[in-house]
């Protein structure tokens, strides 16, 4: 009897066979894990790391710190380790979030997600992110944000019950029946993004720089039912169902923003009481009145040809050359626009004069302006959150498949690339009396206790 029989030879084949694809396996896995530990997407050697410690403000003081090391195995993981200054862990933290969102999407592999950290997440520079990147951490933080949001809710409701759940009558609602949406514009609060996005979809996506009276047919009118405060006012033509939306911002940088915009040629075209402050600026010497008040006129004319090309560069350049000279001592131009300080007093002043019927929208209180009481918002987003928060609304309402198009419509419409920060309103404030802060403590006081912004 032979000692290899034919069922034997193929045993022993098999088993020989599975040694050898075992022993390639393995090879081949270490190879592959060498060459991750390689390839990593975001270095660790030389870095400079942007982080942000939350101080219970929105606007948050950025602080940079020089990590300098030599990765380590252990560095490759996306493991938060012990540290013991706080700084140091915030930074690691920060670390990880970044490399997590930088590394899964491109890889595609199951990374342990990081530990969710809202204040980190806002203070990321997400203008440096992908939307990849942005997509996963905001899965990753997704439960928190939606916390927040409610919260926020709730907050609002009991500011609004403490108030007497007092009502503006500011039908500043846009209803926008394609996407069963009601949107009130705060301005200075990231409005043109949305206003830019609805002008687009629903009107002429072939207009450029639109008005937001292209959008004012859609404007709820004051026909509304629920007159009793407490409870949630309904429009007759705003379908069940809607959803009702803001975005806010911190009102100080909110000021600031259109004392920027304050500066421009189009504001001094647009808006009489710009050049009745600057003409009302004290004059040392009257005896150049005539004259001061001439050169105010020729640089008002230069502004107004000026404003009519605004977005033309090159248009605006050429005309540059025509600017009017001024005469050094003429307090009228010097300087060629209002000042910070003149811009709060004349709120302070318009305010005493109107009181409820002042409704200059580039600085009303966004508690007033949307007239949050009365119409109960369900959501609340702030600017100092986004883009975290604008993602969770854009697949609430089903338009996530548009949400590059707010990042792109974000940086245009913001050259400056990001918020005031709390040095810039540090600055600003500096320049006003104790009366004008006073003057905007009061005035932006449901404001601050609504969204749980700082006081000057």
């Amino acid at each position: 009897m032979p000692l290899l029989t034919p069922r034997k030879v193929i045993i022993l084949l098999i088993v020989l066979i599975g040694l050898t694809c075992t022993f390639f396996v393995g090879q081949f896995q270490a190879q592959l894990q060498k060459f991750e530990g390689n390839d990593k997407l975001v270095s660790l050697s030389h870095k400079t790391i942007d982080y942000s410690v939350n101080k219970g403000q929105d606007s948050s003081e950025h602080e940079t710190q020089t990590v300098e090391s030599d990765p380590t195995p252990e560095e490759n993981s996306l493991t938060i380790h012990e540290v013991k200054n706080e700084s140091e862990q915030l930074s690691v933290i920060e670390e990880t979030m970044v490399r997590y969102a930088t590394e899964k999407p491109k890889l595609g592999k199951e990374f342990a997600a990081p530990t969710a950290n809202l204040s980190l997440l806002d203070s990321l520079d997400y203008y440096s992110l992908s939307i990849d990147q942005i997509d996963e951490l905001y899965k990753v933080n997704k439960e928190l944000i939606v916390e927040r949001l409610e919260q926020r809710k709730e907050t609002i409701q009991s500011v609004c019950k403490s108030i007497g759940n007092r009502r503006f009558n500011r039908p500043y609602l846009f209803n926008i029946k394609e996407y069963s949406v009601s949107w009130c514009p705060t301005y200075k609060a990231g409005s043109t993004v949305w206003k830019d996005y609805f002008v687009s979809h629903v009107i002429d996506p072939n207009i450029k720089h639109p008005g937001l009276e292209l959008l004012w047919k859609f404007r709820l009118s004051a026909t509304a039912r629920g007159g009793r405060p407490g409870t949630k006012l309904k429009y007759l033509k705003e379908p069940e169902g809607t959803t009702r939306f803001t975005v806010v911002r911190n009102p100080i940088v909110r000021v600031i923003s259109y004392y920027k915009m304050a500066q421009r040629c189009s504001e001094l075209d647009r808006v009489g009481m710009h050049y009745d402050i600057m003409k009302s600026r004290p004059l040392p010497d009257i005896t150049n009145r005539s004259k001061f008040t001439s050169e105010l006129e020729q640089f008002k004319a230069w502004c107004k040809k000026v404003a009519a090309v605004e977005h033309d560069k090159n248009l605006v350049q050429e005309l540059e050359a025509e600017r009017p000279v001024a005469s050094p001592e003429n307090p009228f131009l010097n300087p060629p626009h209002i000042t910070f300080s003149e811009l709060v007093n004349k709120m302070k002043t318009q305010r005493e004069k109107l009181k409820s019927q002042d409704w200059e929208g580039h600085w009303a209180p966004a508690s007033e302006w949307c007239d949050m009481c009365a119409h109960q918002m369900d959501f609340v987003l702030m600017l100092e959150h986004q883009p975290w928060e604008l993602w969770y609304l854009l697949e609430t309402i089903g338009i996530w498949e548009d949400r590059s198009q707010f990042l792109d419509l974000h940086n245009a419409a913001s050259k400056a690339g990001r918020p005031s920060d709390e040095r810039e309103i540090e600055m600003f404030v500096a320049e006003l009396s104790p009366q004008l802060r006073n003057f905007l403590n009061k005035f932006y006081d449901n404001d601050v206790r609504m969204f749980g912004y700082g006081k000057v």
